[in-house]
């Protein structure tokens, strides 16, 4: 991670980095050119072949199954639920859920001792 910036945290009283973002999102058109600069496929078909991928993503979520994308990640659901939580197993119910959120985990590989995860940047 290239860029962060110190934050206080007053639980720890502690400064740590927290990861920033420079600049605007790079939008799926210069995304598109990025890619078919580097390949065979074109923009077009690029645009395409992505705009696939985030429906194919959800549908398969959607069954609860999780969606592992070689070379870039781990896709999953993960639901956050209201109150206090319940006295036993049996009395959880999908009453209980008040939202879900896409996870994502980075691809990582070990070497020895260090972890190349698939997000970094490579020099």
């Amino acid at each position: 991670m290239a860029f962060f910036k110190p934050i206080y945290k007053k639980l720890s009283k502690k400064w740590h980095p927290q990861a920033v973002s420079v600049g605007k999102p790079i939008e799926m058109d210069e995304l598109c050119k990025q890619i078919a600069l580097i390949s065979t496929v074109s923009s077009a078909d690029t645009k395409a072949t992505l705009e696939a991928l985030g429906l194919v993503l959800g549908t398969c979520m959607n069954t609860g199954r999780t969606v592992h994308v070689e070379g870039l990640g781990t896709f999953y659901y993960t639901c956050i639920s209201t109150g206090k939580g319940v006295d036993a197993a049996e009395k959880v119910n999908a009453n209980q859920i008040s939202g879900t959120r896409v996870r994502f985990v980075p691809e990582s590989h070990r070497q020895g001792s260090t972890i190349t995860r698939a997000s970094s940047a490579k020099t």
